[in-house]
């Protein structure tokens, strides 16, 4: 038992300073996105609900002093903007292009 006893009735401690964290903020996005729909499976990883990443995450939601629950209702996404995204106009990839004339280029080792 490693020598760590805890006393019978002992409550964890919040931690105020990790709620609003970069660490809280992406324990939530983790717990929101490892979730069930129905099936009994994770949607991210496709192991049992709860998944081992939905569980940490919950935890450290829970050592934050926040309700997991508060964080079940998935946001809805933002709609697409209305106008397509700018091109990127650059070279063509793929090799549509003329093959490279190779005589009179030599490769370091050879002699001319």
């Amino acid at each position: 038992m490693n020598g760590y006893r805890r006393h019978p009735g002992a409550v964890n401690a919040p931690i105020r300073s990790l709620s609003g964290s970069p660490t809280h903020q992406l324990a939530v996005l983790v717990y929101q996105a490892h979730r069930d729909v129905g099936n009994g499976f994770c949607t991210r990883c496709g192991h049992g609900v709860p998944c081992v990443a939905s569980r940490n995450a919950g935890s450290v939601i829970t050592a934050a002093g926040d309700d997991v629950r508060r964080y079940d209702a998935v946001p809805e996404r933002a709609s697409p903007p209305a106008e397509p995204p700018a091109r990127h106009i650059g070279y063509r990839v793929g090799g549509h292009a003329q093959p490279l004339e190779t005589a009179g280029y030599f490769y370091e080792r050879e002699s001319e």
